[in-house]
């Protein structure tokens, strides 16, 4: 980002001080919208979040609204280049869930928004396999992985589903679009998938609720979490979102 540091006199992120300073907060603005107006500044942005260029979390998240701006204002009319770095960056994220499942929620639910929104944008003309391309040939077989695929389609049913949400003319006709081919494409799989998910759930409940004594359930429920912590299928941490 030389030529919005250069403006600057540095990255603001990795600034002193706190950023609930006003005059950082100040700052900082500055910077986004700078990065906002910036022909190439989504794609800075995106270049610094795959190269793991951050100094927090916080800084990840506001490059992700630089991003969200983008798809939303401008991304409909990318060129095949500007699509494909978009691409990399769900890929990049669909990785770091699974070797970093500790993600911040507020990072999940901007990334699930993300996705919608270039779920919304590409299918099916220029993405008619999101589906299967970025969740379902993967196997959905990491908890991570599952509470991202779930959270993505909710955000989805907000951008494309959700009859509640008053639409101009054309993203009425695009959503229609989409609902259309969603049914002839992927939403078999997608129920399917929740299928899955489901029997999932029930067994591990069956285990936990399996009558036996105190002790020996205690023991059984221990074994059972060490087992799925093991192989990556479960992480509680103090920055999970529970909600």
């Amino acid at each position: 980002m030389t030529a919005v540091n250069n403006s600057l006199n540095g990255n603001p992120f990795g600034a002193p001080g706190s950023i609930n300073d006003p005059a950082r907060q100040a700052q900082l603005y500055h910077y986004l919208e700078t990065l906002k107006t910036d022909e190439n500044g989504w794609r800075k942005s995106t270049d610094n979040i795959i190269a793991n260029n951050l100094s927090t979390d916080e800084e990840h998240f506001l490059l992700l609204q630089v991003i969200e701006d983008y798809l939303a204002r401008r991304y409909a009319g990318a060129d095949a280049d500007s699509v494909m770095c978009i691409r990399n960056l769900l890929s990049h994220w669909i990785q770091k869930l699974s070797t970093r499942p500790d993600q911040p929620g507020f990072l999940i639910n901007k990334m699930a928004h993300i996705f919608s929104l270039v779920f919304a944008a590409d299918f099916p003309d220029r993405w008619p396999t999101f589906m299967d391309d970025i969740f379902l040939s993967r196997g959905l077989d990491s908890v991570p992985l599952v509470v991202f695929y779930l959270k993505t389609l909710l955000a989805i049913d907000s951008e494309v589903v959700d009859r509640d949400i008053q639409r101009t003319k054309s993203v009425f006709d695009r959503n229609t679009k989409i609902k259309d081919f969603m049914r002839d494409l992927c939403i078999s799989q997608i129920v399917q998938s929740w299928w899955t998910i489901l029997a999932a759930v029930r067994a591990v409940s069956a285990l936990i609720q399996k009558g036996m004594p105190p002790s020996k359930k205690l023991s059984l429920v221990t074994a059972l979490t060490d087992v799925m912590r093991n192989n990556n299928l479960i992480n509680v941490n103090p920055r999970c979102d529970l909600n």
